[in-house]
């Protein structure tokens, strides 16, 4: 996983490096998630390189989100391939998730 600290602000960008979120490695990329923000309560998770998402996946996620939640943060979310976005689409992830088309764009809400 990729991390990266924005200097204008306190936000943790992080670029999964996996094709697919599925319950073989789901556990592991939330667990890489959550070690990665180190305290930051304001995240943003670049999906551009995730082709699939299952179950596990999506559990993953909202465990996440919820992590960050309950420190008073928000966990945004970018770059999602359309693949996955059919999928978030129509279970409304949008209800939980703030989702932008770019990092930068994630970036500016996170300033506003």
């Amino acid at each position: 996983m990729e991390t990266m600290r924005d200097k204008r602000i306190d936000v943790a960008v992080l670029t999964v490096n996996q094709d697919y979120m599925d319950a073989s490695n789901a556990a592991a990329v939330k667990q890489d998630i959550l070690r990665q923000l180190d305290g930051r309560t304001q995240a943003i998770l670049d999906l551009s390189r995730v082709a699939f998402v299952d179950s596990a996946g999506l559990s993953g996620l909202l465990a996440c989100l919820q992590q960050v939640a309950q420190t008073g943060g928000d966990l945004k979310l970018c770059g999602i391939t359309d693949e996955v976005r059919v999928l978030f689409d129509l279970i409304k992830m949008q209800r939980l998730f703030e989702i932008f088309d770019s990092t930068e764009q994630a970036v500016l809400a996170c300033e506003g």
